[in-house]
């Protein structure tokens, strides 16, 4: 592939998420100014909670950062105890400014218990909890549970070694396909036919910060080093980056 199909191809997407972000806004702030609440991987899931909508979304603590209602295509959410709500009827509450905003994209549980905004007690530990914690923090479940819809449930995140990468090249049914961008790990199975081993960017099961840096499809290129690129290649990373985050699903890091 020439530099410049490579450009071009870029450039189109960039046009086409752009375009479609501005569709699906629009969509969402319409819902909610009607009092819906909106979860992307499940159209037109009821408000009411069940088994089958908290099976339907499971992601890790990183993934759940990017739920805080601002960027059009996630609903406001947090979690607690593992428990995702969508919370966006409540965004005079959750929503970034309002009196418990610290709370968008976070697990809440020691926060609830503790009835405490500090960044510290954004977690999910309640091990000393004393039992008046504890009961605050039942009690804000039972409002929750009665009030928002739960979207699913938050996973570990994966921890990959380089060469574990590999396994998820894509070649192997029934398993999902990863990569790799400065030790972030994306799950871009619904992209094979861009992502996979006869897509236009071959790099899943790879590490490949410096590859799309370069705009290169060079297997020498497909690594986490970036030492040497170019202010203007610098920016090319950043933006695959913005886009990957926006687009799919942070499932866990690369370790050594």
């Amino acid at each position: 592939m020439t530099l410049l199909a490579f450009v071009l191809l870029l450039v189109a997407g960039y046009i086409g998420i752009a375009f479609f972000r501005a569709l699906y806004y629009h969509y969402v702030t319409s819902r909610r100014r009607h009092g819906s609440s909106i979860d992307p991987t499940a159209p037109g899931m009821g408000a009411k909670n069940s088994k089958a909508s908290a099976a339907r979304l499971e992601i890790t603590a990183e993934e759940l950062r990017k739920y805080t209602g601002q960027d059009g295509y996630r609903p406001l959410a947090f979690s607690v105890r593992g428990v995702i709500y969508d919370v966006s009827a409540g965004v005079s509450f959750y929503g970034e400014g309002n009196s418990y905003g610290v709370f968008a994209g976070r697990e809440v549980a020691r926060a609830l218990g503790k009835m405490s905004l500090k960044e510290e007690d954004l977690s999910g530990d309640v091990s000393d909890f004393t039992e008046k914690e504890m009961a605050t923090l039942e009690q804000w479940e039972a409002k929750f549970q009665g009030k928002y819809p739960v979207l699913g449930r938050v996973v570990p995140s994966l921890g990959l070694t380089l060469e574990e990468l590999k396994a998820y090249d894509g070649r192997t049914d029934g398993r999902p396909m990863y990569l790799a961008i400065r030790g972030v790990v994306f799950d871009v199975s619904s992209a094979t036919a861009f992502y996979g081993p006869d897509g236009a960017y071959p790099f899943a099961g790879r590490e490949c910060a410096r590859a799309l840096g370069k705009y290169s499809t060079e297997e020498a290129d497909c690594r986490a080093d970036v030492g040497g690129l170019s202010v203007s290649e610098m920016d090319a990373l950043r933006g695959w980056e913005s886009q990957f985050q926006m687009k799919y699903k942070v499932v866990g890091r690369v370790v050594t």
